[in-house]
């Protein structure tokens, strides 16, 4: 048992950097925060970090007081940061808003990940910095997360190991 358990330990930093995916996915509400609006919507937004940092989403929205002048992903400081209604999307026409955009930094990545502090707004004439909103949750992640198929392989081989020296052991 001592022996799988270190060949575990062992084979555990052979596991190669591309075995291991991060990702930030998380879908939340939007709505009216003191804006008095009967709005409403929720927003999935997906962050793969691969090295281009490429950001989807996907919103559906109802009840505004009239059409979208815009839509935007805000940092902590309110600076709009991704124009959602922009290049790469569905346009700001109608329900639901889809897209992708790699404009993010590497920091900006960082900060929207684990500040919990970002937020989307949809903007119309009568509200221009958002009608509705939500603040995008942060994650709780510590790191990367082995692939699943990655762990099986692991199991199987320590599995393999556990049997063989259990059966010249016995």
């Amino acid at each position: 048992m001592k022996l799988a358990v270190l060949l575990a330990a062992a084979a555990l930093p052979m596991l190669s950097a591309s075995a291991f995916a991060v990702d930030y996915n998380q879908t939340f509400v939007l709505q009216g925060n003191g804006t008095g609006s009967g709005g409403f919507g929720a927003a999935n937004v997906q962050l793969t970090i691969t090295g281009t940092n490429t950001l989807s989403w996907n919103i559906i929205y109802t009840g505004l007081s009239g059409s979208l002048t815009g839509a935007d992903l805000r940092d902590p400081s309110n600076a709009v940061i991704v124009n959602l209604g922009g290049a790469g999307s569905s346009g700001l026409t109608s329900s639901p808003l889809t897209g992708t955009s790699t404009a993010l930094t590497t920091s900006q990545v960082n900060s929207l990940t684990n500040s919990g502090q970002w937020k989307i707004t949809l903007d119309t004439a009568s509200f221009p910095t958002g009608e509705i909103s939500g603040a995008l949750p942060a994650t709780t992640n510590n790191g990367p997360v082995p692939e699943p198929a990655s762990l099986g392989l692991l199991a199987i081989g320590v599995a393999s190991l556990m049997w063989k020296t259990r059966r010249k052991a016995g």
